[in-house]
């Protein structure tokens, strides 16, 4: 839309327009992108400055379609401007100098005072036209939303000026056309006096073609104008909601990618659900958060849920990562096989010690009685 980036609260922004196929002469997407960051401006109020502004544009080159640029008034003001001066001088050598003195009981004031009215009409458009030109030069040498907001109420007070100098323009036709009607019901004139003085009316009306200016561009473009400046603050509104829409679906299409998808998918699978459990890993958040990502993207595509969304895929994916080790952790550990129990036998021991005991001291007392009886 501009050749250069507009300044907006110290940040530079290029206004990108895109336009549907089906209605080329249509926007219906603006994109605001910082310049030095290249990212799209998601600030509600920023957005709306900045489509606010574009829209603006629009209308200017509405106007410029309507033949109302700043350089077609100009160019109508001068040609107007330099009839007025012909009229002028005509008004002073005919009217001044001739028909006054002739016709002494004629009032031409009615008509002096309309073309000196028309003249300050046109004057003040002349300076409105000039302003408006300077300020159009200033935006274009270093564009700005503030140096355009001066620019843009400058373009209405120049467009208002023109509508009031139409209006001029009309009266002092009116008041030629009331003169020229009581000359021609006058019965103090006669045929050829009547004839003189009309030709001369005639001369002073030559100001330029306010009427078909009025009627072919002004009229038109005032309609167009007034319709477009009163839907204006639901337009921006509307492309604003539109746009912040495309950022979020935008952002959440690009947060989900083909290789998430199939991580969760080959993780989720029936088949996995008892070794999850057996595990120890509980995935029932990781599917609730999966279902919702997907339901964002493709039924319930509401702006509050795609701005969700990116958050929700950074959860899945930690999720993900953290249930994958602890799950290769659990599939990959061997189990070891229980061992059998070995029997104590320590009561045993004890027992064939206490019978040895027994059997050595049996023998003993045996021995020993054998040696008396034979000492006997």
């Amino acid at each position: 839309m501009l050749s250069a980036p507009v300044d907006f609260e110290g940040e530079r922004y290029w206004l990108v327009g895109f336009r549907q196929i089906t209605s080329p002469d249509s926007t219906n997407l603006f994109l605001p992108i910082a310049d030095t960051a290249g990212f799209v401006e998601a600030s509600p109020d920023k957005l709306g400055k900045l489509i606010g502004l574009a829209g603006k544009l629009e209308v200017l080159s509405l106007l410029k379609k309507n033949k109302l640029s700043i350089d077609d008034l100009d160019l109508f003001l001068s040609d107007s401007e330099a009839k007025r001066d012909n009229v002028e001088n005509n008004y002073v050598q005919l009217v001044k100098q001739q028909l006054e003195l002739a016709y002494q009981n004629l009032d031409f004031a009615s008509i002096e005072v309309s073309l000196d009215e028309f003249k300050q009409k046109q004057e003040k458009a002349r300076e409105a036209v000039q302003s408006t030109r300077s300020l159009q030069e200033r935006f274009a040498a270093f564009p700005s939303t503030a140096e355009f907001d001066e620019y843009y109420r400058q373009y209405n007070a120049t467009y208002n000026s023109f509508d009031d100098l139409t209006r001029a323009a009309e009266k002092y036709s009116n008041s030629l056309l009331v003169f020229t009607e009581t000359i021609a019901n006058s019965a103090e004139l006669n045929y050829s006096d009547k004839t003189l003085i009309k030709s001369v009316l005639e001369r002073l009306g030559e100001i330029g073609d306010y009427r078909t200016f009025k009627n072919t561009q002004l009229s038109p473009a005032e309609k167009s104008f007034s319709r477009l400046d009163a839907a204006s603050g639901q337009l921006v509104d509307d492309r604003v909601g539109s746009t912040l829409d495309r950022i979020a679906r935008k952002e959440a299409q690009t947060a989900y990618t083909t290789e998430l998808e199939n991580r969760v998918n080959k993780f989720l699978t029936p088949e996995k659900e008892f070794i999850l459990k057996s595990c120890d890993i509980d995935a029932t958040n990781l599917k609730n958060q999966w279902l919702f990502v997907r339901t964002a993207l493709k039924i319930n595509s509401t702006r509050e849920n795609l701005l969700k969304v990116p958050m929700t895929i950074a959860q899945i994916t930690g999720q993900l990562d953290n249930y994958e080790v602890r799950y290769n952790d659990c599939i990959n550990t061997p189990v070891n096989s229980p061992q059998p129990t070995k029997p104590d036998n320590s009561s045993l021991v004890n027992i064939l010690i206490i019978i040895l005991v027994i059997l050595v001291a049996f023998a003993g007392y045996k021995k020993y009685k054998e040696i008396r009886e034979n000492a006997e």
